[in-house]
């Protein structure tokens, strides 16, 4: 006979967010989302509104959830391209890249990380809690 192990953890609530506009920001990280516990974020997008000049670039990334922050958790440099408009999504592409992650250590934020002069720039982030 099997044992039984149902979860009661779900959600059917889904939010959908928008960082602000950014437009000609200087080099640094820029907190933009606030990703609450126990959400799992499921895609993440930026959208080039202006585009870098060379040898600017953003990555977008997180940081929070007890741990460690990594700048390019969701969106690399080479996926972003900087240099052309346009929306581009999260996508496992390196070794620390990933389109989606558990926030189950404590809230955290989606980040933007640009060097260089930055020309213009959003972020969509959706994701769900799982209670």
């Amino acid at each position: 006979m099997a044992t039984d192990r149902f979860t009661h953890n779900f959600s059917d609530n889904f939010m959908f967010a928008k960082s602000k506009r950014l437009s000609g920001v200087a080099a640094d990280t820029y907190n933009l989302i606030h990703i609450p516990r126990n959400a799992f974020v499921i895609d993440v997008w930026i959208e080039i509104l202006s585009v870098f000049t060379l040898p600017a670039t953003v990555c977008v990334g997180y940081s929070g959830n007890g741990g460690v922050a990594v700048t390019n958790g969701f969106i690399t440099t080479d996926v972003a391209k900087a240099t052309e408009l346009g929306l581009k999504r999260a996508m496992k592409d390196s070794v620390t890249t990933f389109e989606s992650k558990y926030f189950s250590g404590g809230s955290g934020v989606v980040t933007a990380t640009v060097t260089g002069t930055a020309g213009a720039f959003q972020v969509f982030a959706l994701y769900n809690i799982v209670h």
